[in-house]
């Protein structure tokens, strides 16, 4: 795994873990820490598309809910983290540079 920053449509910097061999239709799948959850927040806050994050502490999990769609990211334990692939495999995240 390796440390980088990412973003979506370059709106706020998120650090994150990736595996560099891993892509989504080319695009980066990011692992983010807890604390950085905020920071996703906010980019889905500037994009305006009305979405939240809520963490569910039974699956250990946050979720995204838009309309009737529920979108589940459970935590894992990589490289001595406990990380979440959130958007992982559905938004388009961007490595920065």
């Amino acid at each position: 795994m390796e440390k980088v920053n990412v973003s979506i449509d370059n709106y706020v910097s998120i650090p994150a873990l990736i595996d560099p061999d891993e892509r989504w239709n080319g695009w980066a799948c990011p692992w983010f820490a807890a604390d950085d959850v905020p920071l996703i927040q906010q980019t889905l806050d500037l994009i305006d598309q009305g979405e939240t994050i809520e963490y569910d502490g039974d699956d250990d999990a946050y979720f995204i809910r838009v309309d009737c769609i529920e979108e589940r990211y459970y935590g894992k334990d990589i490289d001595g983290q406990h990380l979440y692939p959130i958007g992982n495999g559905l938004w388009v995240w961007h490595v920065d540079e």
